[in-house]
């Protein structure tokens, strides 16, 4: 799953999808060891954590 999740950041990077806030962010959380990765997608992450969990790129990924 965290590989698909990279490959949504990828791909979100390829073709301009959104901002390089989201972008680059997503990149930083998805490369943290898995406990770490975890307690920051559930943090505030300097006032951005609504609006990353707003823009995932774990949508979609429920079931895989």
């Amino acid at each position: 799953m965290i590989d698909g999740a990279r490959q949504v950041v990828r791909r979100w990077r390829q073709e301009r999808l959104c901002s390089d806030d989201y972008i680059d962010r997503w990149s930083e959380i998805l490369q943290m060891p898995i406990p770490e990765m975890a307690v920051a997608m559930g943090s505030d992450l300097d006032g951005w954590g609504t609006a990353l969990r707003q823009n995932s790129p774990w949508v979609g990924m429920a079931g895989e």
